[in-house]
């Protein structure tokens, strides 16, 4: 079972293993035998970020850690039973008229999601951002009506800007 497990999460693992700031949570469904013994149904395992919340790539997690810092409004917008290949943005800020979703991609991703994510950005009501972490710097739009936050990495606190 280890072995399964290590290569089905190879990925996930070595985030975990290589970064100090990112958590593993395994969420499951689990069960009994016919014999009583409890068994793992399902498994699956989140990697986190320091302040526990999920992400699906190392671009994710940055803007994620950036916004914490900032003390940004957002919701993180979880895939559940959607499949990889279908484009949902990962990342609405609340914060500004309108809101502005942020559609992550990279180099590796394939020309039918950038196309269905461009379609989902034309029929939005919201500001949307479709951005290649690999190419491009994550342009955050500022808040509205609220003082944007720094980071002082000095005393690890954040400060006024």
């Amino acid at each position: 079972m280890y072995s399964r497990v290590n290569k089905r999460f190879e990925a996930e693992l070595e985030q975990a293993h290589y970064q100090d700031d990112v958590n593993l949570l395994a969420i499951g469904t689990f069960g009994f035998a016919d014999s009583g013994i409890a068994k793992i149904e399902e498994i699956a395992l989140v990697p986190l970020n320091q302040t526990w919340l999920p992400f699906e790539s190392l671009g994710e997690k940055e803007l994620l850690d950036t916004l914490t810092m900032q003390n940004r409004s957002f919701i993180k917008c979880l895939r559940y039973n959607l499949s990889p290949k279908s484009p949902i943005a990962n990342v609405l800020l609340t914060d500004t008229n309108p809101p502005t979703a942020f559609y992550l991609i990279n180099d590796q991703t394939e020309d039918s999601y950038i196309t269905e994510a461009k379609e989902l950005i034309a029929s939005s009501e919201f500001t949307s951002i479709l951005v290649n972490v690999d190419r491009d710097v994550v342009d955050i739009p500022p808040p509205e009506n609220k003082p944007l936050l720094g980071y002082n990495n000095h005393t690890d606190t954040a400060v006024n800007s």
